[in-house]
């Protein structure tokens, strides 16, 4: 681990996000002076919220998957997180939506979302996510304390950690996506009642959209959507008049990442069509209420 040389008796942390704040905290708990930097008005970086005509829109983070991480922090300075902050289990973690009109729930608990899978889908497939989560697990537990949960300053620090077998797990596969995220900010004045709080619409074309993507290197035709309705779990994020606040976020990758060559990415016309086509099959209540 790399030490810095001289006094530090007082620090400066640059940015109130989460980590800046979970840095200052455990610094303060060793007894030293922090003082904290933020360009923003408020503190939490993208954990924040944007307030316009009414409307309150969350802007993130997504998911929060290891809140022990929270409590940690909080309990270096002796305090206790529940305390400060109210944490809410979501479950549904998120619904997808199929293009047939069938939905699956991907549930808080593992078992509970095997058995979700085991309706939509069959018992085979179900088995097959349940040997998924094992694995996943199997891994987590090995990079976690000697990958993850470390310090790793340089080449060196790396030869404490089992790369053969994390290589061997799979650990250093890359993903299959990398995703430039475009949002979209709608507020309603309607309820929708078929969507959570987390919602995945599928496109048809599925194996399509990435031949768009990697092969031709040209806008997704089919995309899929990515629509977050937070008034559903917290209905003070919903506007004055009791309506919902819906934020849709659209996922699409920059094909130029894998031909090689800058993407055009058409006339907005074309983009467009894209967009309402798609935005239209995953949520019919929303663009018939005006939102198109």
């Amino acid at each position: 681990m790399r030490t810095v040389s001289g006094p530090t008796d007082r620090v400066v942390v640059v940015g109130a996000g989460l980590g800046g704040l979970a840095c200052a905290m455990r610094l303060v708990a060793t007894g030293r002076q922090v003082t904290v930097l933020e360009r923003g008005s408020v503190p939490g970086g993208r954990a924040g919220r944007i307030d316009t005509d009414g409307f309150r829109f969350d802007t993130g983070p997504t998911v929060l998957t290891m809140p022990r991480l929270l409590d940690e922090t909080f309990s270096t300075l002796g305090e206790r997180r529940s305390d400060w902050i109210d944490l809410i289990r979501l479950d549904p973690a998120y619904r997808a939506h199929f293009p047939d009109g069938s939905t699956l729930d991907v549930r808080a608990g593992i078992y509970d979302t095997a058995a979700e899978i085991d309706r939509v889908c069959g018992q085979r497939e179900a088995d097959g996510f349940l040997r998924f989560a094992r694995y996943a697990e199997r891994l987590y537990q090995v990079e976690w304390d000697s990958f993850v949960d470390v310090n790793l300053d340089g080449v060196r620090d790396l030869l404490g950690v089992p790369l053969v077998r994390l290589a061997a797990m799979g650990g250093f596969g890359s993903l299959s996506g990398r995703v430039d995220r475009f949002l979209l900010h709608l507020g309603t004045t309607a309820g929708y009642s078929r969507i959570a709080h987390h919602n995945i619409h599928f496109g048809r074309s599925w194996r399509a959209t990435f031949d768009d993507l990697t092969v031709r290197g040209r806008l997704m035709a089919d995309p899929s959507l990515l629509v977050c309705n937070p008034s559903r779990t917290d209905p003070d994020l919903a506007h004055p008049t009791g309506t919902p606040s819906t934020c849709s976020r659209r996922h699409r990758t920059s094909p130029h990442r894998w031909t090689g060559r800058r993407w055009d990415p058409g006339t907005p016309t074309r983009s467009s069509r894209s967009w309402n086509s798609a935005a239209t099959a995953a949520c019919p209540e929303l663009w018939r209420s005006g939102m198109s």
